[in-house]
Formats: structure tokens, sequence, C-alpha cells
């Protein structure tokens, strides 16, 4: 599986404008480079208080790599919606590629 046309949620370094980006050295893929990782259980509770079902947080298509949140094509509305949550409550960025 390649992750090219996904976004990333964490907490990146950047110059203000811009995360940086580096080439992780397993897969040799583009990737934000991280500053920080994100507070999994923080997360993880923000998500079960934003939609009770389990199930259809599934469908949201995220998963944890290296300390961030890797979110599929973002193409559920109520997943944007919990992705800006985690914005406001984190202050984390996103890049998407």
């Amino acid at each position: 599986m390649t992750d090219l046309h996904y976004a990333y949620v964490g907490h990146f370094v950047h110059d203000g404008r811009f995360a940086e980006i580096t080439l992780d050295p397993k897969t040799r893929l583009a990737r934000p480079r991280i500053r920080e990782e994100l507070n999994r259980e923080r997360v993880d509770h923000l998500a079960s208080e934003f939609c009770s079902d389990a199930k259809r947080r599934e469908d949201w298509r995220m998963w944890w790599k290296d300390g961030m949140l890797i979110v599929d094509q973002m193409n559920d509305p109520l997943a944007i919606e919990f992705v800006r949550l985690l914005m406001r409550c984190l202050g984390c960025d996103v890049v998407e590629k």
C-alpha cells in the first residue's frame, strides 16, 4: 500500500506556512516531519465523544503511523469535521498530498 493521496494529521515541523517534508527511510515516500507525536489516547477520546458509532468511525479510513494520523481521501463529511475538531482541540496541522 502506498500513501500518495492522503492527508496527514499531526504536529509537524514547519516554517509557519509550509510543513517540512522528509523521505521515509523504509518506503522512500515523502511525508511531513513530525515535531511531536499526537496524543493517541486524547485523539481516541475525542473520536468517541464526537461519534459514538464505532462502525461509522471505522468507515473514516484513518490509521496511525509514526505518531501521526493518516486519513484516506477525507471523502466523508463527518471525518472532515472530526479532523477540524482535532485541529481546534489539539492545535495540530493537516498536510495533504
